[in-house]
């Protein structure tokens, strides 16, 4: 016998209070006797909240204080990282559980934050477990922010950021990167698959920027790595990272793109063209852009770095996670560069020519964006 979450239906609170269900997830199929997983967290500002009660309909209670620690979740609200916030109880699952009912517990009342239905179901009737999600994180679009707010829903150990690092850790292996719910990285899509990051039902995701912005950000990072103030970070880089550094603050714009060699390329030709098309370490031509139009169509979740919140909606409802609780913004550049700073004008032919390939993609991401969050998938993402 299999035990199925069928509704996880919110609770009412008082206003100002905050919180949000991680686990368990609407259809979600449990073995008998398994843990039924309640995890997530609840903050107030108007009452202490000391622990969570989960109650079942067959008797069931347990209790549990609040005892893990969010970071991104007490810096978005203002909170020391001290404060715990988040939650875990373990009760096991039966076909006579029932319903559960989970409140947060006051200093003075108690809330109802949602009841959870089971009910038992024969195991040839067993539905798909939640598929594995893959983020391609082309470099400066937001990609730390996607990385917490997947945390919302996925507990650490089952997440992989920066899977490109994955072989310097003596913990990972391509047999437990696929028993992961999410994975993200500087990889391109062909990558991931050809070495085995991912299991073949992955859903695949990638967030792209407007080029010009994209370029500037690009242009930003490595220049300020370059400025004496910023010799600790710069010390941490590798040395081709060092010399292009060092090379666009020793010369004009212009001339610093004439001789910035083939790193230099993979980091401000067409950039976003290179990840879809795999194509690092060569020069472009129409066949790569092609390529990479075909490869962001196969993906089945395209987001804008400049439309995040609804790309975040969107990605939630495509996954069925729910209405994300809270909206990251991590890793915000604080220094930034401008066109004029750095002696050209965004007409400037140069600039059409790193950037001409991927204005075509990002046009077609708009197109997919669109098509997506008007569709019946997520319809209040339009909002």
């Amino acid at each position: 016998m299999l035990i199925r979450v069928e509704a996880v239906r919110p609770g009412t609170v008082p206003a100002g209070m905050r919180y949000y269900i991680d686990k368990p997830l609407t259809g979600e199929v449990l073995a008998n006797d398994s843990p039924l997983v309640l995890r997530g967290w609840v903050w107030s500002p108007n009452d202490n909240i000391e622990g969570v009660e989960a109650r079942t309909e067959s008797g069931e209670c347990i209790f549990q204080t609040l005892n893990q620690y969010r970071p991104a979740l007490n810096k978005q609200l203002g909170l020391a990282e001290d404060v715990a916030l988040g939650f875990r109880l373990d009760l096991k699952a039966r076909p006579d559980t029932g319903r559960v009912v989970l409140r947060g517990l006051g200093s003075r009342a108690a809330h109802v934050l949602c009841s959870i239905d089971m009910r038992g179901m024969d195991e040839s009737k067993a539905e798909e477990r939640p598929k594995q999600l893959f983020f391609m994180h082309i470099a400066k679009t937001a990609g730390s922010s996607v990385n917490a707010l997947v945390q919302q829903y996925y507990p650490p150990e089952r997440c992989v950021s920066h899977v490109e690092s994955y072989h310097l850790r003596p913990d990972m292996n391509v047999l437990n990167l696929q028993d992961k719910l999410y994975v993200s990285g500087h990889v391109t899509l062909e990558v991931a698959r050809r070495r085995r990051y991912i299991a073949d039902a992955c859903k695949t995701f990638t967030l792209l920027r407007k080029p010009a912005s994209h370029l500037l950000s690009h242009i930003a990072w490595v220049k300020r790595l370059g400025l004496p103030e910023y010799a600790r970070e710069y010390a941490a880089h590798p040395a081709h990272i060092q010399e292009l550094a060092r090379m666009m603050n020793a010369m004009s714009f212009e001339e610093f793109i004439g001789c910035m060699g083939e790193m230099g390329h993979n980091l401000f030709d067409n950039v976003q063209t290179r990840y879809l098309a795999s194509a690092f370490s060569c020069l472009l031509d129409d066949g790569h852009l092609e390529q990479a139009l075909a490869t962001l169509r196969t993906f089945d979740i395209v987001g804008l770095n400049e439309e995040f919140d609804r790309s975040m909606r969107l990605l939630a409802r495509s996954m069925c996670w729910g209405e994300p609780a809270i909206l990251p913004r991590e890793n915000v550049a604080s220094y930034k560069c401008t066109w004029r700073e750095l002696g050209i004008g965004p007409d400037h032919p140069l600039l059409r020519k790193l950037l001409r390939y991927d204005d075509e993609v990002y046009a077609e991401a708009c197109r997919l964006f669109d098509q997506a969050r008007n569709s019946w998938l997520c319809p209040e993402v339009v909002e």
